[in-house]
């Protein structure tokens, strides 16, 4: 199935800030980004005559993405269990990596490690190398909630020699 990118990012951002806040309809690839709301807005109260109140969406990371054929979005989730570490790898594709539990330590080329904790986002160039990716703690696990905007069929993931 082809999703825009744009409707994977939202779906994804939704569920991981726990909100339900609407998909805009497949051929509304030209209307703008759902806006954030300010930086003082207060979850609104429920009307009085009983009805829900509206969600509320908060933007936790906006990365342009790089020109090219990147026609597919993949919503995954990662589990590392204690100690777990991956291989260096790269993705074919854009990465949006949110830290959903836990700890992660990551670098992206030759940058120095990085420590995420639970509710920090990154972004991955396409086919850039992550030389290290791993579980932070030896003692619980750690998950990501990873949005992935690549060609159809590719790889998850390509392991470096």
């Amino acid at each position: 199935m082809k999703i825009s990118s744009r409707i994977a990012l939202a779906l994804a951002l939704s569920l991981s800030a726990g909100c339900a806040a609407p998909l805009p309809p497949a051929d509304a690839a030209s209307s703008p980004p759902v806006a954030s709301p300010p930086a003082d807005a207060k979850p609104s109260t429920p009307p009085a005559n009983g009805t829900a109140a509206s969600s509320q969406v908060q933007v936790l990371m906006t990365h342009a993405l790089p020109e090219g054929p990147m026609t597919e979005g993949r919503v995954l989730v990662v589990d590392f269990p204690p100690g777990a570490e991956n291989h260096a790898h790269h993705h074919e594709g854009a990465v949006f990596a949110y830290v959903l539990e836990g700890t992660v330590v990551s670098a992206l080329g030759d940058e120095p490690e990085v420590r995420y904790t639970q509710g920090q986002t990154w972004y991955e160039n396409p086919r850039q190398v992550h030389r290290v990716s791993k579980n932070g703690s030896a003692t619980a696990r750690a998950r990501l909630l990873v949005v992935y905007l690549t060609q159809p069929g590719a790889p998850v993931l390509v392991v470096e020699p």
